[in-house]
């Protein structure tokens, strides 16, 4: 196993080349780590906890595996995310987990992952979620590299939401990465995953001294360093996410954990326009300043910054072509405006114009509904326009008298 590849260490398996790997949080094979699972009778089940039936493995995360699962009560797919054996033996993280698993689900928002139970009864507790059954961001950028412009604009800017309120709830997510953003199955919309779970390991005493849990390359630099931390941390990381969707890869990267967190505390990332010429200069300066080493010199809100990406993108909406209407006016001031258009002097021009008069009375003619036969009541027509020579005759509105 890759030295670096632990719960305490999150994604940094092969750190040059990939990015994120799933956090390994156990050294065993997966299917060996499902023991702690009470049997099922179902052919098809891995496992039983309650009357939720696990289906398959979606996920591995720092606290443990992630399930999909059969709500038999409402006969449903769900998500369910059970703390791991070796962490639930520990009072304190236990406690926290159920803690900060009950301050997610007070988010509720389109763009975050609900929290729809927190089950702590028995050995093991566990978190029932929705289920999200579409790729994750990590995966988009891994099939497709940089993604355009619009993408990039769209999916900041949903993260941001997301982001802001649970910011405004008093609520940090500490992990933000392409990893723990996911696509609904069919519908352009992300959805934020994993709301404080990070913290849940920070005072465990089973992680190596001084290591901090989650994703160096996309953590912030206060984290790192274990300072206090607050909204504009989750910025830093933000703009870290913005950075892969712009280039492939995160913007700090090395060999070694010590090599990513001396990049992401004291190294400028390589610009963006060096490895992507199509970002535009609006784009490159957002993340720059999200990625500022300093929370002041950050944007200071998830607000601000959804505030300013939303702009951004209304900018490259198409405009909203409305099908050319005609106006509807009383029939005898539309005839009257264009009589004066027919009473033109005679010469060589009048030909032209008595023509372009007589396609304008016809047009409103059609656009307003008459017919010739049956004008609209009250009125009556006189002479048509004519041509005869270069002479031209005018149009003459009569009323019938009451």
């Amino acid at each position: 196993m890759h030295e670096l590849t632990r719960a305490q260490a999150g994604d940094t398996c092969d750190l040059a080349v990939r990015d994120e790997a799933s956090t390994t949080v156990f050294e065993l094979p997966v299917l060996t780590q499902l023991d702690y699972l009470p049997r099922s009778d179902r052919p098809d089940s891995l496992g039983r906890l309650g009357r939720y039936e696990m289906l398959s493995v979606i996920g591995n995360g720092l606290t443990g595996l992630v399930f999909k699962a059969l709500d038999t009560g409402l006969n449903r797919q769900v998500a369910v995310k059970p703390l791991s054996p070796e962490l639930a033996a520990n009072a304190e993280v236990r406690a926290r987990f159920i803690r900060e698993a009950q301050r997610a689900a007070t988010v509720i928002h389109p763009h975050v992952v609900a929290i729809e139970a927190v089950e702590n009864e028995g050995p093991i507790p566990w978190l029932v979620l929705e289920l999200v059954d579409g790729m994750s961001l990590r995966e988009r950028i891994e099939q497709a590299g940089m993604l355009r412009l619009r993408e990039i604009l769209v999916i900041g800017s949903q993260i941001a939401a997301g982001l802001e309120a649970a910011h405004r709830l008093g609520l940090l997510h500490c992990d933000l990465k392409p990893a723990n953003v996911l696509f609904e199955n069919g519908l352009e919309r992300v959805k934020i995953v994993d709301f404080g779970m990070a913290t849940v390991l920070d005072d465990f005493s089973g992680k190596p001294s001084g290591e901090v849990p989650g994703t160096p390359q996309y953590m912030s630099p206060e984290r790192i360093r274990r300072l206090k931390i607050d909204a504009r941390s989750d910025l830093f990381s933000l703009g870290s996410v913005m950075y892969a969707m712009c280039t492939g890869r995160s913007p700090f990267r090395g060999t070694t954990l010590q090599a990513v967190i001396s990049r992401v505390c004291g190294e400028t990332p390589r610009p963006i326009h060096e490895v992507n010429l199509d970002v535009p200069p609006f784009l490159s300066d957002i993340i720059i300043k999200l990625l500022a080493k300093k929370p002041d010199d950050r944007f200071q809100s998830a607000a601000e910054v959804l505030s300013l990406l939303e702009q951004h993108l209304a900018r490259l909406q198409p405009p909203v072509s409305l099908p050319a209407e005609i106006p509807v006016l009383p029939v005898t001031k539309a005839v009257a405006s264009m009589t004066a258009s027919a009473e033109l002097p005679k010469g060589s021009g009048c030909l032209m114009r008595g023509g372009a008069a007589a396609f304008l009375i016809c047009l409103a003619a059609t656009g307003l509904g008459i017919r010739r036969d049956r004008p609209p009541p009250g009125v009556s027509y006189g002479k048509t326009t004519s041509i005869k020579g270069s002479a031209c005759t005018t149009v003459r509105e009569t009323r019938r008298q009451p």
